[in-house]
């Protein structure tokens, strides 16, 4: 899978989540777990998605990998990392459904991002 492929895979994908989270977030989170989370932290962490899907829509077409975009590749795969050793320690306690598909996404972009920090990008 190409850098770009990623970037645009992942832009794609935080800014519907922040959007959704955004305007819908008081619907969407109790349904999947996330039970008395003040509106303030929602509507920030609806602004992270959308800042990084911004980021990462317009670094698209840079060249990414190695040291080209190094910024860029280690915000991603720290905010995947950190994210994915979260929800696997909430998944273990309270397993839905709807927290094993955001745990995969978070799993998989972590290993990409992974990847991408080490390959060349020619």
């Amino acid at each position: 899978m190409k850098s770009r492929s990623i970037l645009t895979i992942n832009a794609v994908v935080q800014l519907i989540l922040g959007g959704v989270m955004l305007f819908l977030g008081d619907e969407i989170l109790p349904k999947i777990g996330f039970i008395g989370i003040p509106n303030i932290i929602v509507m920030i962490v609806a602004s992270l998605y959308l800042g990084f899907g911004l980021m990462n829509w317009y670094s698209r077409k840079l060249p990414v990998g190695g040291i080209y975009a190094r910024p860029l590749v280690l915000g991603n795969l720290w905010h995947y990392m950190i994210g994915s050793f979260s929800l696997l320690k909430i998944i273990f306690s309270n397993p839905t459904i709807e927290l094993g598909m955001l745990t995969v996404y978070y799993v998989i972009f972590a290993l990409a991002f992974g990847w991408l920090m080490f390959k060349s990008p020619v």
